[in-house]
């Protein structure tokens, strides 16, 4: 395992994280005030 590749593979995985938490969040946040709108 060659020390230059663990690394990228580590921080890629790390902003994939970070991207998909991001975008769960900006997802969630529309969705929650449709669904209290829907049911008040």
């Amino acid at each position: 395992m060659p020390e230059g590749t663990e690394p990228e593979q580590i921080s890629a995985n790390y902003q994939d994280g970070v991207h998909l938490i991001t975008v769960s969040k900006r997802q969630q946040t529309p969705v929650n005030t449709q669904r209290s709108s829907n049911i008040s």
